[in-house]
């Protein structure tokens, strides 16, 4: 019997950069993936392909290797662009640098898109978020990314609201939902790791998970950090628990990307420090998730530690950085625990936690039901871009709306020969 020939997919999102939130993601789409097809042969543009091949079983590429970027659009049956939040350009972006090696942001994600459409490549942007858009550049490359894709999915209807003030002729596209739904927490192997790191310190003592980031738009990091010290001081006194701050990125290079370093600010401005515990040390997506699993209460501004707070149907408070988190507060009916953080005060703070952790055994339902549903609509996306892939869905569309990209694409080819 012959050997079945595989089918390429290219996939290119914020891989292999530390984060667990889109290593969930990837994590994720390849399980649902593999759970309905055995001919698959996937290639990730990765900030760290070495690990990527490890860590999820793919071949993988640098994402500034545009030489093999390039090559691996050309054999590529399909090209899948996401998930996540990577349609904003709240950190600024260079338009110049679209299709160089030096592309980042949108000028890289739009990339994709732009090389599939010039070798009739099918494109699936991917349970995408869309916005903040501030800048015309940024808006003119994510209409056009729209507009060249064979067929989009996004992960909350707000994105969907945004995309469709862009009246793109012939745009197919469904709201589904992030695909970090789809992913299995590893209780057990959690479990593990909090004994490794005596936790609960006392037996029968509620653990708090605390998800924080770097933040500094609008906002002072100090002051926000200061007023979540004092609140997470009188809750733990309040509700007797202690606290696990839980990094979800631990990269030194700006101060956006270390998670870990926020934590330990905000650790010593408590007064109950010694109430509190750090894990230094980063773990996969499944274990990440079950430790979120194994704690009583979480108080995220990540947006995918609330996700596994839905997961596991453990209550929750957000605190609103982004829109994105907002958003996904919405899609399961807790928006009335959401914070945002350019109005935080303490007296706001402490109360929505007390009223979370007051509604904490109604909402347990409440979140329950939410992931279940959403974890449906996570896997439309899977099933869309297998139909694209076996041509149920009309593949190799050009969209007008890349004709005054094309002589711009053309010239920068350069950096890919």
């Amino acid at each position: 019997m012959a050997n079945q020939i595989s089918k390429k997919i290219l996939v290119a999102g914020y891989y292999g950069f530390g984060n667990t939130g889109d290593e969930t993601i990837l994590t994720a789409m390849l399980a649902e993936f593999r759970k309905q097809r055995k001919d698959l042969d996937f290639t990730v543009v990765s900030g760290n392909p070495t690990e990527t091949i490890l860590l999820h079983k793919v071949k993988s590429i640098s994402w500034t290797d545009t030489q093999s970027i390039y090559d691996a659009i050309q054999r590529s049956d399909l090209v899948l662009v996401g998930g996540g939040g990577i349609f904003h350009d709240q950190f600024g972006f260079k338009e110049d640098f679209l299709l160089t090696q030096n592309h980042a942001g949108i000028a890289y994600f739009s990339g994709f898109p732009l090389l599939a459409a010039m070798h009739r490549k099918s494109t699936m942007l991917y349970a995408v978020g869309v916005g903040p858009l501030e800048t015309e550049p940024g808006k003119k490359l994510t209409k056009i990314s729209f507009g060249i894709a064979n067929i989009v999915t996004v992960r909350d209807f707000e994105s969907f609201e945004i995309i469709k003030k862009y009246d793109l002729p012939d745009l197919n596209i469904r709201v589904t939902a992030d695909p970090a739904f789809c992913l299995n927490p590893d209780k057990d192997k959690a479990q593990q790791v909090l004994l490794a790191n005596n936790l609960p310190k006392t037996k029968n003592t509620p653990i708090i998970a605390v998800c924080p980031r770097y933040w500094d738009i609008n906002v002072s990091p100090d002051e926000w950090q200061t007023l979540l010290a004092n609140a997470l001081d009188e809750f733990i006194n309040e509700v007797n628990g202690e606290i696990l701050f839980i990094p979800f990125q631990n990269l030194e290079a700006t101060p956006d990307v270390n998670d870990l370093a926020v934590a330990i600010n905000i650790r010593e401005k408590m007064k109950n420090k010694d109430q509190s515990t750090i894990l230094i040390k980063e773990y996969p997506p499944e274990i990440s998730a079950g430790i979120i699993a194994s704690c009583d209460f979480v108080i995220g501004m990540r947006y995918h530690s609330l996700i596994f707070s839905i997961i596991s149907a453990t209550p929750l408070v957000g605190l609103v950085y982004d829109p994105k988190v907002l958003h996904l507060l919405k899609q399961t009916g807790m928006e009335e625990y959401s914070i945002n953080l350019e109005s935080l005060s303490l007296e706001k703070l402490q109360q929505t936690l007390r009223n979370a952790w007051a509604g904490k055994d109604k909402n347990i339902s409440k979140l329950s039901n939410a992931s279940v549903s959403l974890r449906e609509s996570a896997k439309e996306s899977t099933t869309l871009a297998l139909q694209l892939l076996d041509e149920q869905i009309p593949g190799n569309r050009r969209n007008v709306s890349v004709d005054f990209l094309w002589e711009l694409a053309a010239r920068q080819t350069y950096a890919l020969a």
